[in-house]
């Protein structure tokens, strides 16, 4: 014990008594621990091949639940094209991505589903871990408001220029974005998107992708929805 007091009386000295008590804390954890596993090394081993199975299900299920949903997603998109006569639809989801050397998460956007009008072409893949970082100004205007409608995707260009960017390879003239939410989130977004001179009508439009959006929010949060209710 004398040893132990002359080591914290001398890191107490030159870094401070509270960096001395959180030192002596994590290495009490850590020989805890090392303790813990010398001792119990059965149960150490099965707690963790426990967690790796039920992360290898978790993994399993989600993956079953995308591919059974994914088709009627496309289904819904593709129906709001057909109601709106818009040239394009897609879904965007958030994802973590990797994180910075401090450990701050990089929050991504990602196309996960995409429906088109005759003659149009995909551009879904182009979308794929987009940093909102980069349009993060415009994220918050969407989350505001639920919604957000360009009338004219040119009129945009100086107030938010990575959207304008983002879209106008697309040959998208006009677009309506209306956010999916999860059960105590924001999961994301859909955007529809005419090519057409004549832009849309909100008034008219914005109904449908509405609708389109809390049928798909619908899909992707059943599961957490019924664990809510019970």
């Amino acid at each position: 014990m004398g040893t132990v007091y002359q080591f914290f009386k001398h890191i107490a000295t030159n870094y401070g008594t509270t960096f001395a008590v959180l030192f002596l804390l994590i290495v009490a954890i850590l020989f805890g621990v090392y303790f813990l596993i010398k001792t119990f090394p059965d149960v150490i081993r099965s707690y963790v091949e426990n967690k790796i199975l039920n992360s290898k299900d978790e993994h399993r299920k989600g993956t079953i639940k995308r591919k059974s949903i994914s088709p009627a997603i496309t289904k819904i998109l593709s129906s709001l094209i057909m109601e709106s006569n818009g040239s394009r639809a897609l879904l965007f989801e958030f994802s973590n991505g990797n994180s910075n050397l401090a450990g701050l998460p990089f929050l991504c956007i990602n196309a996960t589903s995409e429906s088109l009008s005759i003659g149009t072409s995909s551009v879904g893949h182009l979308y794929q871990r987009v940093n909102i970082s980069l349009f993060a100004d415009f994220i918050l205007e969407l989350e505001d408001n639920n919604y957000f409608f360009i009338e004219d995707m040119d009129n945009i260009k100086i107030e938010y220029p990575f959207i304008h960017s983002l879209f106008k390879p697309a040959d998208i003239k006009s677009a309506i974005f209306f956010s999916i939410y999860g059960v105590n989130e924001k999961l994301g977004f859909i955007m529809l998107g005419s090519d057409k001179e004549v832009t849309f009508n909100k008034d008219e439009v914005l109904p449908l992708v509405v609708e389109a959006a809390q049928k798909i929010s619908a899909l992707l949060n059943w599961d957490n929805l019924e664990e809510t209710i019970k």
